[in-house]
């Protein structure tokens, strides 16, 4: 090969070195910092709307089956949630779920969605009538309208019976207390909850308090209505 033409190679090979760094350390680098800053707007712009959505911010889950009432206000709460985060048909308000039911059990965080909840659809039959009875707990507050509780009898000598088994809780008697509503307690420190009961469950009951007193126990699965 000629010195000439050896010389022109080189100088285009090197010509191509020369592009193919300035492509490699100046094109290649501006192209993906433009490409990362337009996202990082499109994320900015998407994340930077907030929307107030409803929480469930109580320590225990709320079950399925709860009709949600003035007594669970305290644990929820309203807050600030990127648009792209919200769940579909969002809540933003806790009076537009109140008297309620829970399709689904909730947990703490969770944001609250109208696809949760649905209306309450209560048991009546013609031999079923309402009547309030006197408990002594409500497994810890955790059992609440609409849950599915046994209903038992204790007694003096520490011995107790199942009187009514799977029962569901049609209210429970509250109070407000400077602002809150809580649930209210005798002087004795019993509940007040209502029951939908048939004559036999009627005589049942008031034949247990003749001689003890009644108590429930908190079914975890409770029969839902999907309306």
């Amino acid at each position: 090969m000629k010195k000439g033409a050896f010389f022109t190679v080189a100088i285009y090979l090197a010509s191509l070195a020369l592009l193919a760094a300035l492509y490699t350390f100046l094109i290649i680098p501006q192209v993906k910092k433009k490409t990362s800053l337009v996202y990082e707007e499109m994320y900015r712009q998407s994340a930077g709307a907030f929307v107030d959505v409803l929480t469930y911010k109580g320590e225990t889950p709320l079950m399925a089956g709860v009709i949600i009432t003035e007594v669970n206000r305290d644990n929820f709460e309203v807050v600030k949630v990127p648009a792209n985060l919200m769940v579909e048909n969002a809540v933003y308000n806790f009076d537009l779920i109140k008297d309620k039911m829970l399709k689904y059990t909730v947990v703490k965080g969770q944001q609250m969605s109208f696809d949760f909840v649905g209306q309450n659809e209560e048991e009546f039959s013609i031999t079923r009538r309402l009547k309030e009875f006197k408990v002594k707990s409500l497994v810890g507050e955790l059992a609440m309208k609409g849950n599915y509780v046994d209903i038992i009898a204790r007694y003096p000598d520490g011995s107790y019976q199942e009187v009514i088994s799977k029962i569901r809780i049609y209210d429970i008697l509250c109070t407000n207390v400077n602002g809150k509503w809580e649930y209210l307690k005798d002087s004795n420190g019993f509940y007040t909850i209502i029951l939908a009961v048939n004559e036999e469950e009627f005589r049942l009951l008031n034949n247990a308090l003749l001689t003890g007193y009644l108590d429930t126990r908190l079914h975890l699965v409770n029969k839902v209505s999907y309306s």
